[in-house]
């Protein structure tokens, strides 16, 4: 999990809102996922904290020096208390944090943004990982990494109520 992107109840972004559905779909399965996230997140499961607050990318240039030292923080702190809970979770799936350092234990990133060329050099660094794409065209743009398959962003079709009656648009 990103650090800049606090867990809350009512206002998930993007990869939020996936991350707090794959949650609920597993809880309902009978699995009991952690979350490693900021400890001023609010989601549904156990959360281990890896920074107080969340952190945000900085509206001025000038910040952005303390921004990048406090986030390499949060990652160093990140990845040891990754190592403390191994031994007791079954597969660590990312979304975000860099698993290069976990290859030898059951992995999975998922993958939410494209494939740029800058990050060619990134991912072919990390070919031993396993991945999750969210779209067969993400997979085109580095096809030699392991996928495990795609899985598109799915939305809980509970919080659209059916209309039967459509408005006047």
């Amino acid at each position: 999990q990103d650090p800049t992107c606090p867990f809350r109840r009512k206002q998930y972004g993007g990869t939020e809102l996936v991350i707090a559905n794959l949650i609920r779909g597993l809880q309902e399965m009978g699995h009991q996922p952690v979350l490693l996230a900021s400890a001023d997140s609010t989601i549904d499961c156990p959360i281990i904290p890896i920074t107080d607050k969340a952190i945000y990318f900085p509206k001025h240039k000038k910040d952005l020096p303390a921004y990048l030292a406090r986030a390499k923080e949060i990652e160093k702190n990140t990845a040891n208390k990754l190592r403390g809970v191994l031994g007791d979770v079954d597969i660590v799936h990312s979304h975000g944090f860099d698993l290069k350092d976990f290859q030898d234990f059951p992995n999975l990133t998922t993958m939410h943004g494209p494939v740029t060329f800058q990050q060619l050099d990134y991912y072919d660094h990390r070919r031993d990982l396993f991945y999750a794409s969210i779209s067969r065209n993400q997979q085109d743009a580095f096809p030699d990494l392991q996928y495990v398959g795609v899985v598109y962003n799915g939305e809980d079709p509970s919080r659209f109520p059916l209309v039967t009656k459509p408005d006047d648009y």
